[in-house]
This record gives structure tokens, sequence and C-alpha cells, in this order.
């Protein structure tokens, strides 16, 4: 169960890394998606996949078909409509729930009400815990954080699904701490982000040599675009002039594929320099994410996981984030050198630090690979332990 779709390629690691490394333990194991866009589900990873809100029957891959299935009508309710429509929905889900051996809650910032409020994933979690415990079945909550949550019913209902878990593993400290600090008192393990599971290239920086930039959309959190969010889009700017003029290429690509590319043009649109010369890579898959930076200096990216895929792929890289938790990485890395407060941007030391990293490769690379070894060494050990919750039928969700 998870908010992933296509679109977002952080999302989609961490389902690829979480079910490959489950795989490797349990062979027998099948997987159900529970999610938000349920044809999107079976289409990426081949697996049958039903609404998390259990608003919709479950959609199955059919063998040798690659088209995308007709996805669920979500008609415009009301509110009173909408409250009738969970009877059926918490039916529905209660029958699926028979036919699961597990509730497996993986990855991304799932303790959060900023999409959709406390209604829409707090309220999933919550009944999808429920109903699993009510049959006996283990729930477990693998490398989520803590986002948005800024509603007393979404912490209730997150505090529910959490309180039925038998396995709690989050992805940094500050996830921790916030669920303390709502009143979660069962123990929480911390470890690094479930994507740091994925394999690399360990391909050597390209020569020429180019670096990316990863720009984010102001949609990713809360308020309205401000002065802060016009001097970052100036300052990538800046940073790519600099890097040109300097003899290195500068390429932009996104992991998030249809919010980011947007604001990548507008970064291009205040460049000095050639901006015919820092073309927009397009991108549609991790695979295609990955090999994009696998040969660039330095990854200059804002959101969370292009910048974990840049680790992954043995590249430094350098964070503009707005949010805590691209800071929380960087800490847990030994990297704040490299981690820059959008809001309180220092351009003329962000250029610097990019520089630094550019004209020291392989001094870079060695840090950057020394982390990612070691935080998939951790998820190895807390992989373990998911695997042996898992029953021993052979199906799980």
């Amino acid at each position: 169960m998870g908010a992933y779709v296509s679109r977002n390629l952080g999302d989609v690691a961490i389902q690829l890394a979480v079910m490959g490394a489950l795989k490797a333990r349990r062979p027998d194991i099948e997987f159900v998606g529970l999610c938000q866009d349920p044809a999107d589900a079976v289409q990426l990873f081949r697996i049958p996949a039903m609404p998390s809100s259990g608003e919709a029957e479950m959609l199955r891959p059919v063998p040798g078909d690659t088209s995308i299935p007709a996805p669920p009508t979500n008609p415009e309710r009301g509110r009173v409509s909408r409250l009738l429509a969970r009877l059926p929905a918490l039916a529905r889900i209660r029958r699926e729930m028979r036919a699961l051996d597990m509730l497996l809650i993986s990855g991304s910032g799932q303790i959060d009400d900023f999409w959709g409020g406390p209604w829409a994933q707090p309220y999933n979690m919550m009944m999808w815990s429920w109903l699993a415990r009510r049959q006996n079945k283990p729930v477990a909550v693998f490398g989520v954080g803590v986002d948005e949550l800024s509603t007393r019913l979404g912490e209730r209902f997150c505090l529910r699904t959490l309180n039925a878990a038998q396995l709690c593993v989050v992805r940094d400290p500050g996830s921790r701490d916030a669920l303390e600090k709502m009143g979660y008192r069962l123990p929480v393990d911390v470890c690094a982000d479930p994507a740091f599971h994925l394999s690399g290239s360990g391909k050597q920086p390209d020569d020429p040599p180019y670096a990316v930039i990863s720009p984010i959309s102001r949609r990713a959190w809360p308020g309205a675009e401000d002065e802060s969010f016009d001097r970052y889009l100036t300052a990538l700017a800046e940073v790519a002039d600099q890097l040109q003029s300097q003899g290195v290429q500068v390429r932009f690509a996104c992991s998030q594929i249809k919010m980011d590319p947007p604001v990548a043009a507008r970064v291009r649109e205040r460049m000095k320099g050639d901006r015919d010369r820092a073309p927009l890579v397009e991108v549609k898959t991790v695979d295609e994410y990955l090999a994009a930076v696998a040969g660039a200096r330095v990854v200059v990216g804002s959101r969370l996981h292009a910048l974990i895929l840049a680790t992954v792929a043995g590249t430094p890289a350098v964070a503009v984030s707005a949010v805590r938790k691209v800071h929380q990485l960087f800490a847990d890395m030994g990297m704040t050198d490299l981690s820059f407060d959008m809001h309180a941007l220092d351009v003329a030391t962000l250029v610097r630090r990019v520089q630094e990293v550019v004209r020291e490769p392989e001094k870079s690379r060695q840090r950057v690979r020394a982390v990612a070894a070691e935080f998939a060494a951790q998820l190895d050990a807390r992989f373990d332990r998911l695997a042996a919750l898992i029953p021993a039928r052979a199906s799980m969700a």
C-alpha cells in the first residue's frame, strides 16, 4: 500500500526496491497494489491493483497485454454522497483483506494529510490496518516518512495505523521524532529510504564533463509561490551559467516527470548562457533517470528522490530545498555542507560548492559510494526482519 504513481519516479523507485528485496528473500511471494491509481500500477508493476480507498474493484493485468486498463470512474460527489460511498468501500476492503496474508504500507511520506486531507491517505491506511488486525493479519509500516501532517484528525488516523503495526521503520530521525511528538509510544526503527537498496551502474564520469540540474515545482509543499521561489529559479540559472563558463555541459532531468519539467523550462529561460546547449533530458522511468545522472559530475536537485537516485548512481549531489526531509537526508549522509535552504539561499556559496564538487569528481564519488553502500547494508538487515513477518502462504499486499 502506498501513494505511488508512475509520474513520480521516487515513489516508483521505493516500490521497486521493496518488491525486489522481498522477492529475493521469499520467491513465493505475490503482490497486490493498493494505491491511488490502480490502472497505472497494473501497467507499471504488472500486478493486480485496486484503489486504496476501496471505492472500485480490483484490476488485474492481462498476460501479453501492455495497454493501460480503464481506470475506475470517480464522479464528483457531495459530502453526503461521499460518506455513503464509504459503506460499500469498507465492505470491499474487508473482503479483499481476507484474500491477503499481510498488509505492507511501504515508503513515501504517507504520514501526511497535505494531499487530500485526513480523509484521503490517513483514513485509507487506518481502515486497511484496522481490518487486517481484526482478521489477525500482520501489518508492517516500512520506510515511510512524516511530511505535512497538519490536522488533529489526520494525526489520529495515522496513530491508529501505526498502533496496528508489528513493525514500524521510518526513513529518518526527524520522522521518528515527529511520531513521538504526536504521541506514538511503540518502538520505532530508523533506517535509510528503501530506494537506497536499488543498484547503481558504477559508471565513471563522462568526458566532456556534464552536470544535471533537477528543479522542483512550487506545488510540492504548502503555500503560494513567493520571492524565495523566484530567487531559487534565478539561482539555478546562475549555477547553469557558471558551469557552462567552465566548460561543463548542463542538462536538466526531472524525477517528477509531470510537475517539474515546466519548472526546468523556466530556469532555462533565465540563463544568460547558451540555452540550446542545456537540454531537458526526457526520462520516463527510474532506469532512465539513473542513466541520465550516472555519468554526471554533479546533480543539483531539490526533490528527495532526485537526490537519492543520484547517490544510488554514484553521482555527488548538491541540494537546494525548502523541506525538512531533504536537509535531514544530507545530515544523515554527513553532507550538510552540500545542502542549502531555499528560503535563505546564498547563491555565491551554492555556486562555489558545486564548483568544488566538479573539480574533484573522484573524491566526491568515493564519498557518495561509501554512504550508498552503508545505507544498502542497513536496509538488508531491515528487509530480513520484514520478510520474517510474511506468513507461510504465498500472497501479500
